[in-house]
């Protein structure tokens, strides 16, 4: 097998089990390797393919299994060979693969005589606890390095066929072999960077020379330059800001968009703030309690998206007639409506829904504890749940730390 394709991630979870909190961190994951670097068990599979054979060949590509464990992983299933989880987990275990514990939503290591013979080796992998929000991007982190630790190693790893050829590798401590080619590395690159200045400056360098001749001070002319053109026109240019290159979907689980510009001009942020947002959405479709609009009956929180407005251009910088929303961290959302409707509202309007707005903007403070919030509802501001600000009548502003 090509060495090179051997860095994907494995995520073997059950559905009924954690499918919420793996998907998270599934986009956390994704975020960081690359969609091709993580494969999401049943959700990888192509229909019609034979399950048993295919999770064998994933695993043969991948460095690292992670194994989401909830409060409802040990259940009957896991006594069944033909479970899919086991046999994800059996497959690790035989190829000698890493496999980590991710213990969520409060649930502890199993216990090794709950777990199948096949499987209790799981119960001595050292893993570690994914906690909900305020601690979820802090865990995630946690885990994200050791998965870096983890991949680097296997790349650095020498291939079992070039061990086979040199004899003399088996005694050599792994530790030793890694220093050896690094130094090799090292020294490589020394070399074709002197090899390069010699052709840029034609010698060596040296204190007491100038890299580079000073080039003759042209002479004076009497041409007389024309004043640039300035334009009148905002420019469509992409800001400096690299990093604020990642453009919100249009829509998604728990929330929808508005004043989005063409191609989402106007909504693009950091990574981490459209991942905020994105977690958001989640949140607030996956409450379970049911909630009554005018002239309707029950609906469920999913059927009442939270509508998010303007973050930021491409590479930050300016966004006329604003003042802020330069550099990724700031989004608004509208006011929940009792109609349910996607559109504009103000804290004076009849459609405005103080009880919904206010149970929105908590759960913002319960996601993102630092945040800054900003909204004219005298109510909410006298609860500490938002500040005034200037406009701030007809959307919520928020901007991340």
């Amino acid at each position: 097998m090509d060495e090179s394709h051997k860095d994907q991630i494995f995520i073997c979870y059950r559905r009924d089990d954690s499918a919420w909190v793996t998907g998270r961190l599934y986009d956390r994951l994704v975020q960081r390797f690359g969609e091709g670097s993580v494969f999401k068990d049943i959700d990888s599979i192509p229909l019609g393919t034979n399950f048993k054979q295919h999770i064998n060949s994933v695993l043969e590509q991948c460095s690292v299994v992670v194994v989401v464990i909830g409060d409802k992983w040990i259940d009957k299933r896991l006594n069944d060979p033909r479970d899919h989880v086991r046999i994800e987990i059996e497959s690790a275990l035989q190829r000698d693969i890493p496999v980590i514990p991710l213990l969520v939503q409060n649930a502890t290591m199993p216990h090794e005589q709950s777990l199948p013979e096949s499987l209790r080796e799981l119960h001595y992998r050292n893993g570690i606890p994914i906690n909900n929000d305020p601690h979820f991007h802090v865990d995630m982190n946690r885990l994200i390095k050791s998965l870096e630790t983890i991949l680097l190693q296997k790349r650095l790893t020498v291939p079992e066929p070039i061990r086979k050829r040199l004899t003399w590798l088996p005694s050599i401590p792994q530790k030793r072999i890694i220093l050896f080619v690094g130094s090799i590395f090292f020294i490589t690159v020394t070399v074709i960077i002197l090899i390069n200045w010699k052709r840029v400056t034609g010698g060596s360098p040296t204190l007491n020379e100038p890299r580079f001749a000073e080039s003759p001070t042209p002479a004076p002319t009497n041409t007389t330059l024309s004043p640039a053109p300035t334009s009148t026109t905002p420019s469509d240019d992409i800001g400096e800001n690299q990093s604020i290159a990642t453009v919100l979907p249009e829509s998604g689980i728990g929330y929808v968009t508005n004043n989005r510009g063409p191609s989402g001009k106007f909504q693009f942020g950091l990574a981490s703030t459209i991942n905020a947002i994105q977690d958001l959405g989640r949140a607030w479709a996956s409450r379970g309690v049911q909630v009554r609009l005018v002239g309707s009956g029950p609906v469920r929180y999913r059927d009442v998206p939270i509508s998010i407005g303007q973050i930021s251009l491409k590479g930050g910088g300016p966004m006329p007639p604003r003042r802020n929303h330069r550099d990724g961290r700031e989004f608004d959302i509208r006011p929940i409506r009792t109609d349910g409707q996607n559109a504009s509202v103000t804290i004076s309007d009849a459609v405005y829904s103080r009880d919904l707005t206010k149970e929105l903007v908590s759960l913002l403070k319960s996601l993102f504890p630092q945040a800054q919030i900003k909204f004219n509802d005298s109510d909410l501001v006298t609860q500490g749940l938002t500040t005034f600000g200037q406009g701030f009548h007809d959307h919520i502003h928020v901007r991340l730390p």
